[in-house]
């Protein structure tokens, strides 16, 4: 559509995103006759102003399309010159270009306009010569870009499943020279150039074998040798990364970072359909993933890695199976250069996934188990060595170390207990090395840890490093109350979940320093590092597997079911709503009532904890309405529980829920 020619001129239709800029230059003329100038643009495509100047400078006819990006109060102007396209051309090229993926610009990935350096300066008459103006008015049409369909696909992206993610402070990483074999092997795999006849590889292996190291490691080098990358790294007590619900969004992000040309077609998809995300995740993957991939040139085509950590950690099997069977079917398209690496314990549901048709014909399996017991101890025993070496050079006591420290026949130990799992070796160095004990003593004890049926568990020398650990934990009770917070669902906390120390010592009405003092003899196997904003968590998932199994832990062991109701007991006798509701500790509490009260035993404690909660000043409507829609439910759990001990006083119900109502009203 040409726009309505006035004289000297030309006015271009506009769209509600964008913003006519008017500037009265004068009549533009050349030296055998005048210039014309016609501007279409329908839907999302660029302005087009057009100009024909045979005896210009510019030969021919030339189409110039000015976008300009406003993101918040920065402007910028980015301009991409294109000969001969007709309308639907142009448009076709703006979908494609709209991410700022040309060769020469750096991909946008956040809301802050960027500029190739070689259109720095260019404008509507940027590199013309022989012009004179005389006089009229030109009309420039700017587009106003919000990249929403970026900002949509953030808003479902799990910031701490990347393998490079701020949130996994000091990730597990390969010891140098250990697993060397393994690692070159795989590296060989992934980066093979030849037609492939596996796309997928499954790295299987017991709890504490190393499997996250090495797929970290592995993630890091092929960043390093500048392949396409993404990764997920599943978490259990992360909501955000122990279903798949974020997983296609992470990916698709980071396919964005690794080929930016895919970036438009990716947020225009999104742009228009907000709700993909909602969909099933082979849905996603076709849309966000396949796709985009296979409409980019061939030679823009090269394998993208996917790499995905502790797929049992995915709390729901069906979920683990599901996407085993997707990542199967799409490694029967050989279009598709997606290589996917899965590594998780050889549990039996992701077994028997690997092992359908589909799946099993284009797989490779490393099972860390069953590899060759002189290579794995010969890693243990090169990793056992460095950090001795490093004790002996940073430790705060080390001038205490006898030279000849260790002997070879600790080292021997420690590598025969370890039963090929790198955890063992690890823990015991971090026991070591624990900064208040001197390491010669600490070394002592380990050597005279004896597990106490070392027939029947293969963890058993795991599991009696655990307990000598937790037997030197004081205050054990409400220490368990603690890692029962750590241990269950995240959920109830929803996103902004308490990670950081001081989070924790304000949940527990402990002053500051307390968490630190209680969780000393733990330093082994908790990261817990006060006025720090790094996160509070077990440093590997091996410790809640020996904490939730009575088998394993005996004494130490948690009971969910009972741990819950005393924490329900805390939080009802350190909560102060009419000061605490509006700050995330109170939010924290209230939500936590709410999600433990279905499951939790109603013991006695927990019983006088509810029915003597003193009610304070009525909180305002919408604060209040959840705060005594909790004390209901808390004082109807007592109501229905068969098993409350001592017997429930009628009265004493009454009185509670009385005094509810009394505070409703006043809402």
């Amino acid at each position: 559509m040409h726009g309505e020619r006035d004289g000297n001129i030309a006015q271009l239709p506009y769209h509600k995103h964008e913003r006519k800029r008017r500037n009265s230059i004068g009549s533009v003329s050349s030296e055998s006759k005048s210039s014309e100038y016609h501007g279409s643009r329908r839907g999302r495509s660029n302005a087009v102003q057009r100009a024909d100047m045979p005896n210009g400078s510019r030969k021919g006819n030339v189409l110039t399309s000015q976008n300009t990006v406003r993101s918040r109060s920065s402007e910028v102007s980015i301009v991409f010159g294109y000969q001969d396209l007709t309308l639907s051309q142009l448009k076709a090229r703006y979908w494609k270009d709209c991410g700022y993926h040309r060769a020469e610009c750096t991909p946008i990935l956040d809301d802050t306009p960027r500029i190739p350096p070689s259109q720095m300066g260019q404008g509507m008459f940027n590199g013309s010569q022989n012009m004179i103006f005389n006089g009229g008015i030109f009309t420039n049409v700017i587009l106003v870009y919000e990249h929403r369909g970026l900002k949509l696909l953030e808003k479902r992206v799990a910031h701490s499943a990347f393998h490079n993610s701020a949130q996994r402070i000091d990730p597990p990483r390969c010891h140098p020279k250990t697993r060397k074999e393994v690692l070159d092997n795989m590296l060989e795999w992934i980066m093979r150039s030849e037609r492939r006849d596996e796309w997928i590889l499954w790295l299987n292996g017991a709890a504490g074998a190393g499997k996250s190291a090495i797929v970290q490691t592995l993630a890091e080098r092929c960043v390093a040798a500048l392949m396409a990358v993404a990764s997920f790294f599943f978490f259990r007590s992360d909501s955000t990364r122990n279903s798949i619900s974020r997983l296609v969004a992470t990916l698709a992000y980071q396919l964005i970072q690794a080929i930016p040309e895919v970036s438009g077609d990716i947020q225009h998809i999104v742009e228009e359909n907000p709700l993909i995300f909602d969909q099933d995740v082979e849905s996603q993957l076709q849309q966000l993933i396949i796709q985009p991939y296979l409409r980019l040139p061939a030679h823009l085509r090269r394998p993208f890695v996917v790499f995905i950590d502790g797929l049992d950690e995915c709390l729901d099997h069906i979920q683990q199976t599901t996407l085993i069977k997707v990542f199967g079917d799409i490694s029967q398209n050989h279009e598709v250069s997606i290589i996917c690496l899965i590594a998780s314990r050889r549990e039996r549901q992701i077994e028997a996934a690997f092992g359908k048709e589909h799946v099993s014909d284009n797989l490779r399996i490393i099972p860390l188990d069953e590899l060759s017991e002189e290579q794995t101890s010969s890693d243990i025993h090169s990793y056992l060595t460095d950090k001795f070496d490093e004790i002996k050079k940073t430790h705060p006591r080390k001038q205490d170390l006898p030279l000849n420290w260790p002997h070879k026949s600790s080292i021997e130990g420690i590598v025969k207990k370890s039963s090929g799992q790198f955890i063992y070796a690890f823990i015991v160095m971090n026991f070591v090395s624990t900064a208040h004990t001197l390491p010669l003593t600490q070394l002592l004890i380990i050597d005279n840890i004896r597990p106490r049926d070392p027939t029947d568990n293969p963890f058993a020398n795991l599991d009696a490093l655990y307990e000598y650990i937790f037997s030197k934990v004081k205050h054990l009770d409400f220490v368990k109350s603690i890692l029962t917070m750590m241990l269950i669902k995240w959920d109830i906390f929803g996103i902004a979940r308490p990670t950081k120390i001081k989070e924790y010592e304000a949940l527990f009405s402990l002053q500051a320093g307390d968490l630190e003092s209680l969780l000393a003899n733990l330093s082994a196997v908790i990261h817990c590092v006060p006025n720090t904003t790094t996160e509070f968590k077990f440093l590997h998932a091996s410790l809640g597997d020996f904490l939730l199994d009575p088998s394993r832990s005996g004494e130490y062991y948690i009971n969910s079911t009972e741990q819950e109701s005393q924490l329900l007991c805390i939080f009802f006798e350190s909560y102060i709503p009419d000061t605490q509701f509006y700050d995330n500790v109170g939010k924290w509490r209230i939500h936590a009532i709410n999600e433990l009260l279905s499951n939790a035993k109603v013991t006695a404690s927990l019983q006088s904890s509810i029915l003597n909660f003193q009610l304070q000043n009525p909180l305002p409507w919408g604060s209040g309405i959840l705060y005594y829609a909790t004390l209901v439910t808390a004082v109807k759990h007592i109501i229905m529980s068969s098993t409350s001990s001592p017997p429930i006083s009628r009265r004493q119900i009454s009185l509670q829920l009385i005094l509810i109502i009394h505070f409703l009203k006043n809402l």
